[in-house]
C-alpha cells in the first residue's frame, strides 16, 4: 500500500509538466510546425487515459483551451473524445456500476434525438449525441471516488483551473493575430469608444463573454480555497483573475464578479474569526490585497477600460443585456407559437431566420429539444444532486461557503448558450465535490473523523 502511495505521488510529480507541455505542443503546431499537432493529440488521449485518476484537474485544465485542440476551426475538438476515453477507463478499471438514473436520462435524449430526426430530419449531430453520452458516463466519477480511485481535491481542481486560465490568457496575448491560430480565435466583437476602438479579449476562445465565464468560475474557487485556508496565494490568484476577466469588458462577468467578491469576502472574514492567532495574517493579507486593487486601479484607469466598462453599462448598447432579452423574448414566442417546437423542439438545427443564437442554456434547451429535453436533461441535474446529497451527506454550512461557485457556474448560463459543451457539467460535478468532501481534502479534520462523520451523520445535515 505504501509503495502504491509513492508511486502515486511521483506520477504526480510529471502531470502538470506533462500537461503544460501538451498544452505548448498545441501552440507549436497551430503556429511553427504542423506534425507537433498531431503529436499533441496522441498525447492528449494519452494523458487522460493514463491519468484518469486526474480527470476533473485535466478537464480543468485543457476546457478554457479547447478550441485550439483541433485540426481545423470547425473541427469537433479533441477535448470531447478523451474524456469521454478517459471515463471508459475509469469504468473499466474499477468496476463501476452504471447510475439507473443517469443511463435512463442519455437513452431518453438519444430516443428524442431518434424521434425528432424521423419527423423532422433534425440531424443527428454528434454534438448532442456526446451530451446524451456525457449524461451516461460522467455520473461513474462518484463510483470511482467512492472506491478513492479519482483525485477530488479541490485546492488541486483549483489550482489546474487557474493555470489553464492563465495559460490561456499568455497564449491568446502573444499569437492572438498569428496566422495559423487567427482562425480559431477570430472574433469581431469589439468597443467603440469615441475614436478608439478596443478590442474585447478572450484568451484561447473566440467570444469573450465565453471565455470571463470560466474567468468567474477559476475566480470563485480561488475565493473558495481562500475561505478554507487563508494563504495569499489565493488572494494574489482571485486579483489576476479579476484583472483577466477585466479585459473581456464582458458586463456578464463584472457583475459575476462583484457579487461573488462580496459573498466570498463575508465567508473569508467568517472563516478567520473562527482562527486562533489569525489577526497579523489577516492584517498582512488585508494590506497586500489593497495594494494589488490599487495597482490594478491605476492599471485600469490609465489604459481607459474604467471609461470603456461605464460607457458599457451606460451606453446605447440595447441595454443591461445588450439585446439579450429581445432574442430570448423572439425564441420564447416561437416555442410558444408552435406545438411541435414546444414538445420537441425546433425541426432544423439553426436559428431563428435573422436573429443571433439564444443567449441563453435553458432557452436553447427548449428550441432545441422541447419540453422533452427540458425534462430530460434538469431530470438529470436533480436527481444526481439528490443522490450524492443522500449518499454522501453535505457539510453544514458548505452551501453558504459554495454559493459563489453556485452563481459562477448558473449565472453564465443565462447569458450563454452552453448545452454542447463539457462545462456545463463539469463545473456541476465539481460543484458536487466541494460541497461533499471539504473536510477530506481542504479543512483539517483527519481522514478518520471524515469517516465517523459519514457514518454517523453527526455533522451533515
Amino acid at each position: 500500500m505504501n509503495n502504491d502511495k509513492i508511486s502515486d505521488k511521483t506520477s504526480h510529480k510529471f502531470l502538470f509538466p506533462l500537461v503544460l507541455f501538451i498544452a505548448f505542443a498545441y501552440v507549436v503546431g497551430h503556429t511553427y510546425f504542423t506534425p507537433v499537432l498531431y503529436l499533441s493529440v496522441a498525447l492528449t488521449f494519452a494523458l487522460f487515459v493514463y491519468y484518469n485518476k486526474y480527470i476533473i484537474c485535466l478537464v480543468a485544465f485543457f476546457v478554457p483551451m479547447a478550441r485550439i485542440m483541433k485540426f481545423s476551426p470547425n473541427g469537433l475538438t479533441f477535448l470531447n473524445w478523451a474524456i469521454i476515453f478517459a471515463l471508459l477507463a475509469i469504468i473499466l478499471a474499477n468496476d463501476c456500476r452504471f447510475n439507473t438514473t443517469a443511463i435512463f436520462s442519455g437513452v431518453a435524449l438519444l430516443l428524442l434525438l431518434l424521434i425528432k430526426n424521423l419527423l423532422t430530419n433534425f440531424g443527428l449531430s454528434f454534438s448532442y449525441i456526446r451530451v446524451a453520452i456525457f449524461l451516461i458516463l460522467i455520473p461513474q466519477v462518484f463510483s470511482a471516488y467512492k472506491r478513492k480511485k479519482i483525485d477530488t481535491d479541490i485546492m488541486n481542481i483549483s489550482r489546474f483551473l487557474f493555470w489553464g486560465v492563465v495559460f490561456s490568457v499568455v497564449i491568446g496575448m502573444i499569437y492572438a493575430d498569428h496566422p495559423g491560430l487567427v482562425n480559431y480565435l477570430v472574433t469581431d466583437d469589439t468597443h467603440k469608444l469615441g475614436k478608439e476602438v478596443f478590442n474585447r479579449f478572450c484568451g484561447l476562445s473566440n467570444d469573450p463573454n465565453y471565455f470571463s465565464s470560466f474567468v468567474a468560475f477559476a475566480l470563485a474557487m480561488q475565493l473558495y480555497c481562500l475561505t478554507k485556508t487563508i494563504k495569499v496565494k489565493y488572494v494574489i490568484g482571485s486579483i489576476l483573475l479579476t484583472l483577466m476577466g477585466t479585459l473581456t469588458l464582458s458586463k456578464m462577468y463584472l457583475l459575476i464578479a462583484v457579487v461573488i467578491w462580496i459573498l466570498s469576502v463575508v465567508n473569508v472574514w467568517k472563516a478567520s474569526n473562527k482562527q486562533k492567532d489569525s489577526g497579523l495574517r489577516n492584517i498582512l493579507i488585508l494590506c497586500i490585497v489593497a495594494i494589488c486593487i490599487l495597482l490594478m486601479g491605476n492599471f485600469l484607469s490609465s489604459s481607459g477600460y474604467f471609461d470603456i466598462m461605464f460607457d458599457r453599462f451606460t451606453g446605447m448598447e440595447s441595454g443591461l443585456t445588450t439585446g439579450r432579452a429581445d432574442s430570448w423574448k423572439i425564441y420564447i414566442d416561437n416555442i410558444f407559437d408552435s406545438l411541435e417546437i414546444f414538445m420537441i423542439g425546433a425541426p432544423r438545427d439553426s436559428l431563428v431566420l435573422g436573429h443571433h443564437v439564444t443567449h441563453n442554456t435553458f432557452v436553447q434547451i427548449w428550441w432545441k429539444f422541447g419540453l422533452a429535453g427540458i425534462i430530460i436533461i434538469f431530470a438529470w441535474f436533480i436527481a444526481l444532486y439528490r443522490d450524492i446529497k443522500i449518499s454522501y451527506g453535505f457539510y453544514r454550512g458548505s452551501f453558504l461557503e459554495s454559493f459563489p461557485i453556485l452563481l459562477s457556474m448558473i449565472l453564465p448560463l443565462l447569458a450563454l448558450d452552453k448545452l454542447i459543451f463539457d462545462e456545463a457539467y463539469w463545473f456541476f460535478i465539481i460543484y458536487l465535490f466541494v460541497r461533499i468532501n471539504t473536510s477530506e481534502k481542504i479543512a483539517t479534520r483527519g481522514n478518520d473523523q471524515y469517516e465517523k462523520n459519514i457514518s454517523g451523520r453527526s455533522n451533515v445535515h
